[in-house]
């Protein structure tokens, strides 16, 4: 894990990377869950601890986009985001006026299942962040191309109960897009 200093209007972002093993994947931060407590794979949580005066101003996000595919077996419906190999997930940071980032310390966990076809094992694996050069960022969010493949995917296999949708791709800019089966909604989406 690193973090980097703010630069003219980048605020410090911290870089956290995890190598999953061979034939397992992790959920990806922002994945979802069926509505009405039908629940869904354990979300990738990630937070910082320590030192006081540290806190994340924003979402974090991954710098490779996750796999995407429709849940058939256990949670139908759902769109299910994944990450195997590697992943970096990086957020904003907001970090002490008087901060030495030459010998500070950005301390957290990352809470995750890493599943296999059979099993999931729950983790929390804790990080020490140091100074770094960071990572480029893609130019615009993963998840906007993400989000209009799971939407054409979802309203393809079900669409006489696909809600309308309004998405500018140019500006990751979707509205209360929604697919249902008739009885309950699956997937919604307000960005």
């Amino acid at each position: 894990a690193e973090f980097t200093a703010a630069e003219g209007d980048r605020p410090a972002i911290l870089f956290i990377t995890a190598e999953v093993a061979d034939g397992y994947h992790v959920y990806a931060v922002d994945q979802g869950e069926l509505p009405d407590g039908g629940g869904g794979p354990g979300t990738t949580r990630i937070a910082v601890h320590s030192p006081a005066g540290v806190e994340v101003a924003g979402e974090f996000r991954a710098i490779q986009p996750p796999k995407v595919h429709i849940d058939d077996e256990i949670w139908e419906g759902l769109a299910i985001r994944e990450h195997d190999e590697t992943v970096t997930w990086y957020a904003p940071l907001t970090l002490p006026a008087d901060a030495d980032l030459k010998t500070l310390q950005i301390a957290g966990t990352v809470d995750m299942q890493a599943c296999d076809a059979d099993t999931c094992v729950p983790m929390e694996i804790s990080y020490t962040a140091t100074l770094g050069k960071g990572m480029p960022l893609p130019a615009t969010p993963p998840q906007a191309e993400q989000l209009a493949a799971e939407m054409a995917e979802a309203e393809a296999r079900w669409p006489a109960q696909a809600a309308a949708t309004r998405m500018a791709a140019a500006d990751f800019e979707v509205t209360d897009a929604a697919v249902s089966d008739g009885e309950g909604l699956y997937q919604q989406y307000c960005v």
